[in-house]
């Protein structure tokens, strides 16, 4: 008996599964695994930044050849900015609204910059300019103080058609936006 001999070099098969994730016509991320022949995978979607995969379950199978796994996925929404209301205010020193200046929406993290403005009757007491950066509903205050009334003293002149005095003058003080009537006072011997 003869007997022959082979020398029989056993090679590995291995297959690449190549993972690609769309996102309507547009391949958003690429990448691969591989195996070898015969032995079983697991891919679960990759993450990718700004997407949400439609469905999370794993794609199971066996290498068995060259192939590609297609996940599908959702363009995230771009977050709102969140926005404060801003609202600007004239008090006076006890806390009182004289009246609101302004009131406005701002995105959070931005800036603002208000500037008291002149209020007739007042004078402010606190700082001209407010500046901030938004992180929640804020109220800007600016402080005024009233401004005492002014008076006005008023003569009452008494006097004939020639100009000379005909009775005593009389003063009366009376504060700025009150009110006053007179009345010509009867004199003997001349009519008003």
């Amino acid at each position: 008996r003869d007997r022959i001999y082979f020398d029989v070099e056993w090679q590995s098969k291995e297959f690449t599964i190549t993972i690609k994730c769309v996102a309507g016509s547009e391949t958003i991320h690429t990448e691969s695994t591989s195996g070898e022949a015969g032995t079983e995978y697991s891919i679960e979607p990759p993450k990718v930044d700004g997407y949400t995969p439609k469905s999370s379950s794993p794609v199971k199978g066996t290498f068995t050849k060259n192939d590609t796994v297609t996940f599908t996925y959702k363009k995230n929404e771009e977050p709102k900015p969140e926005r404060y209301t801003i609202t600007v205010i004239a008090v006076d020193e006890s806390g009182n609204t004289i009246k609101t200046i302004a009131s406005e929406e701002k995105e959070k993290g931005s800036s603002y910059t208000y500037t008291a403005p002149t209020i007739d009757g007042y004078t402010l007491k606190s700082d001209a300019t407010a500046t901030g950066t938004v992180s929640g509903a804020t109220t800007v205050k600016f402080t005024y103080t009233k401004n005492p009334a002014a008076t006005f003293t008023f003569t009452l002149k008494y006097v004939d058609e020639a100009g000379k005095d005909i009775k005593a003058a009389t003063t009366e003080t009376k504060t700025q936006g009150s009110s006053y009537s007179y009345s010509a006072p009867a004199i003997d011997g001349y009519t008003a």
